[in-house]
């Protein structure tokens, strides 16, 4: 494929081992104008909590792209144990909830939500049926959360992020 790059491997977790240029550089912005807006929008005061807060935001929108490209999907295809590991440490949604000041309790929620439908997506990772299905009752749930505004946003592209498309096999493996 062309415009593949060579990533080092503090990113492969991230990225996989040879991302193609243009999906790096869409994730990243969309990473990083994801945080802008957030911070635009929520106006958090200038501190280590907002700024950690965009953070988890940043990653949460650039993780909702990358994990659709090949590169990404290959790398943990690859490793299926590392798949278990992925889903379990992405509590991303209790942490933005903490540091921006947002209910926990939805956000626990919306944690567990994901939880669930990440593993029963990964465990039929090969059928985009099932991921779909996981995709389209996942959003209900967390709609019927009436989440305030920034937080719902988050919230959804956080599921979207673990449950649909890192869980879900949306390339061959080859």
């Amino acid at each position: 494929m062309t415009g593949q790059l060579v990533m080092p491997k503090w990113g492969w977790a991230i990225f996989g081992e040879r991302p193609v240029a243009i999906e790096l550089v869409a994730s990243v912005a969309a990473g990083l104008l994801g945080a802008v807006a957030w911070y635009a929008s929520a106006q958090p005061p200038l501190s280590w909590r907002g700024v950690a807060a965009a953070l988890v935001v940043a990653d949460v929108v650039a993780g909702c792209v990358s994990n659709f490209t090949r590169s990404t999907q290959r790398y943990y295809a690859s490793r299926p144990a590392l798949r278990w590991v992925f889903i379990a440490v992405h509590v991303h949604i209790v942490a933005f909830a903490l540091l921006a000041n947002e209910p926990l309790r939805p956000a626990l929620a919306v944690w567990l939500t994901t939880m669930v439908g990440a593993t029963i997506a990964n465990v039929h990772r090969d059928s985009v049926v099932v991921g779909g299905a996981v995709l389209v009752t996942g959003l209900f749930v967390l709609a019927s959360l009436e989440l305030p505004g920034a937080m719902a946003a988050v919230s959804f592209l956080y599921f979207v992020k673990v449950a649909f498309a890192f869980s879900t096999r949306h390339h061959p493996t080859s």
